[in-house]
Order: C-alpha cells, then structure tokens, then sequence
C-alpha cells in the first residue's frame, strides 16, 4: 500500500511535469528554471487524493497567475494510462488528482466512528452508533473511544458534479499595446469553487475551506 501511494506521487509530479513541458513546446508557457513541486495527499478528500502545488511554485519563473499556469497545465495533461481518473484545480491553483470514483469518507471515520459524544459531536454518533444489543449499527459502541480501524465501511462511491473554476480574458489589440509601448496586454477575472454537487458527505473542515472567490488580475508583457 505504501509503495502504491508513493508511486501516485511519483506518477503526479512527471504528470505535472510532462504537462509543463508540452505547454512549453507548442508556445502556451515560456521556458523558465521550474522544478518539480511536491505531492501531498490532502486533509480533506473533497480536494482530490493527490494534490500538488506545482503551479503556485513555477509562478514567480512564468510570470504568470498559478491559476492560469494549472489550466494551461491541464489542458496538456494526459491521463491515460495513469492511477488517476481525473485532475482539476482548487483554490489559488492546487492541481488536485483523483484515483477514481471510489473515496475514503475520512468524515465518518474521525467526527462520527472517532467522535467523543461529550464533545460538540455530529448528530449520527448519537443516531447511528451501537448503543444496546439488539441495534443494528454501521457505527462501534458510542462508549468506545479507540481509534477507529482503516475498514471499508468508509469507502464510497462518489458521483461528483464540479465547477472549480472559470477564467474569462481579454487580450488587447496590438494597435492598442503600440500605442502603450507594450508587447501584450491582457486581463481578466477568475471565479473558483463555483459549484460542487456529490453523493458523499464530506466536511470540508477549517484545514482547507470551501469558498466561493473571484480574483482580477492583468497580465503585462513589456
């Protein structure tokens, strides 16, 4: 298990690479000293199994939004081949990876199997947990407070409808950069985690929130 986990992460970072690479070879990105970024496995599994920061690193060589190097990134990936299914990016521009439609609903194992009921609890540990012989529980003992055991009883199938992010531009005519002294001139806005709609429940946690943004920027090339 260990050796598959670290072989995703391997696999994701050339991935990343390999994308960085294509972009640079057809003109999409300008060819800068950028190194491989780690790959960690997110806190909250609503933002993928792998993720990596790749973009947000090779921001300040490419000049460019992390959020528009991740699109660009995403739009020369190819997946085909790989543990992953998909790729997709969150927040300032995390590149997120998933496996497949199959994910370990870490929610139910830390705030309802793991939960301490004196403790703010979520309503299933008193609905669902075995409390006297006779129920018929998905959840252990409500007076047990061990750690929970790795089970597939956490394992769901995730139906996932998302739209992360969305980028509108403007790139100004040539006559008008002339007229400024500027080779290129382009702006736009970019709005993230516009909707997520999915079959797992999953706390999105204080580590990692969702939130609905939108950020401006303007792209100058002298």
């Amino acid at each position: 298990m260990i050796n598959m986990i670290q072989n995703a992460k391997d696999q994701a970072a050339a991935l990343a690479m390999a994308a960085y690479k294509a972009a640079v070879a057809d003109g999409s990105l300008p060819e800068a000293e950028v190194k491989t970024a780690p790959v960690e496995i997110p806190k909250d599994t609503a933002n993928g199994d792998f993720t990596t920061t790749f973009a947000l690193a090779a921001s300040k060589a490419l000049r460019q939004p992390p959020r528009n190097i991740a699109q660009t990134l995403l739009d020369h990936m190819n997946l085909e081949g790989t543990y992953f299914e998909s790729a997709e990016i969150a927040g300032p521009g995390f590149l997120n990876f998933r496996l497949g439609a199959w994910v370990y609903n870490t929610t139910r194992v830390t705030k309802v199997e793991g939960a301490d009921p004196h403790y703010n609890a979520d309503q299933r540990v008193f609905n669902d947990r075995w409390k006297q012989p006779g129920d018929h529980a998905l959840y252990k003992d409500i007076a047990d407070t061990s750690r929970p055991e790795q089970t597939d009883r956490f394992a769901e199938k995730e139906h996932t409808l998302s739209l992360g992010s969305l980028n509108l531009s403007y790139e100004f005519s040539d006559k008008l950069c002339k007229r400024m002294k500027l080779r290129n001139l382009r702006a736009g806005i970019n709005f993230t985690d516009i909707l997520r709609l999915s079959t797992v429940k999953i706390e999105r946690g204080t580590d990692y929130l969702y939130s609905q943004g939108f950020e401006f920027y303007l792209n100058v090339t002298l």
